[in-house]
């Protein structure tokens, strides 16, 4: 539209939850990929970040499994199927707002290496939960504004996102995670 418009992003990545499987086939899409702002990026690489260590611990597997290294997302998107509307407007020619929710399932559940080993196989998330298939609900919205000046582009942004954890990261106690909050600034200067 003139003033307005609006995007679907639709994202599936394959996922592993078998540690022993032999190679690790879990498929990731690039880090900087814009798929949200607090899930994928802080979240799930957060909780995966520790895994490698953890799950070859010598006191618990003889030896460990092959490519644990890949385990940690290192805020790139994995197991997830991922449905992003997003809108944005345009009340002035360098003034843009928009915003959506990112809603995202783990088809393989998020399963964390050492709590499956330690419950005896059994694939638990990081928190010793049911590795459920809801990620969850994450609310972005943002503003950027854009001038010309002689010959260069100054960009201003601002955004922020809320996010409501599903049940893939209950605990063992069957509750979920707090809701997470994250915004962030950007200054772009292009000559």
């Amino acid at each position: 539209f003139d003033h307005g418009g609006a995007v679907l992003a639709v994202l599936f990545a394959s996922g592993a939850d078998n540690f022993s499987a032999r190679p690790q086939r879990g498929f990731r899409v690039a880090r900087h990929y814009p798929m949200g702002l607090i899930m994928h990026r802080y979240v799930l690489a957060a909780q995966t970040a520790r895994a490698p260590v953890t799950a070859s611990d010598p006191e618990l597997v003889g030896l460990p499994s092959e490519d644990l290294d890949r385990f940690p997302t290192q805020q790139a998107i994995t197991n997830t199927l991922a449905i992003f509307p997003r809108g944005w407007w345009s009340p002035l020619p360098q003034l843009e707002i928009f915003g959506g929710p990112l809603i995202a399932f783990a088809p393989k559940g998020v399963a964390d290496p050492l709590r499956s080993r330690v419950s005896g196989g059994q694939a638990r998330n990081a928190l010793g939960g049911d590795p459920g298939g809801y990620l969850g609900t994450e609310l972005d919205v943002g503003m950027r504004y854009r001038r010309l000046m002689a010959g260069s582009e100054l960009t201003l942004g601002l955004e922020g996102g809320m996010f409501l954890p599903g049940e893939a990261f209950n605990n063992a106690q069957n509750q979920t995670l707090d809701t997470v909050y994250a915004g962030r600034a950007t200054v772009q200067y292009r000559f």
